[in-house]
């Protein structure tokens, strides 16, 4: 890309570890090693899966001194670091870095957030408290969703409205391989 600077992507999830979500970022960064800063930010503290990105990639997991259930407090935290780093884009995934969009409220920087499903606390019945807060949260941004149920979900119980829901199917293509591809996915 020359001497352009590269755009910073500030990613955060609940956890680093090697997961679907996490190797599929590191897919991404890797393909777009020459384009991209990134900044992971992993609530847990795990960054396992730093081990699938490529030495070329620019990449840095800042520590962020946070109390967890302290959503006020971190709001201020976070909304600070928003200030200083000023990212070009913040990707949010999954329910766990929603604190991370409140802090963004009112809007400092682009945002985009992953919903790649849910933990086994929601998987029988969504819980309304989360229902709600993604209804008001995420209502202004995009929504990345890697199955059709999600997509259902996101449009069906939390009521986002259908423009900034985006379908981006995950894994392989069941029909290349003559495989039927199941109505929930």
């Amino acid at each position: 890309m020359g001497d352009a600077p590269r755009r910073l992507v500030l990613t955060i999830f609940p956890s680093f570890a090697v997961g679907g979500a996490q190797a599929r970022f590191a897919s991404i960064a890797n393909y777009f090693a020459d384009r991209f800063r990134h900044q992971v930010i992993a609530l847990n503290g795990d960054i396992s899966c730093r081990e699938r990105i490529d030495s070329d990639v620019r990449i840095d997991y800042p520590t962020i001194a946070f109390k967890k259930g302290d959503t006020l407090g971190n709001r201020t935290i976070f909304r600070r670091y928003l200030r200083e780093t000023k990212p070009d884009v913040l990707v949010t995934c999954n329910f766990g870095s929603l604190d991370w969009v409140l802090a963004n409220t009112p809007k400092l920087v682009r945002h985009v957030h992953v919903e790649d499903g849910f933990g086994p606390d929601e998987r029988v019945q969504q819980i309304p408290r989360r229902v709600w807060l993604r209804r008001l949260l995420l209502r202004r941004s995009p929504i990345v969703l890697p199955s059709r149920t999600l997509l259902k979900i996101a449009a069906d119980i939390w009521h986002l409205p259908r423009k900034n829901l985006h379908y981006v199917p995950n894994g392989i293509d069941l029909k290349r391989f003559g495989l039927a591809v199941p109505e929930t996915c």
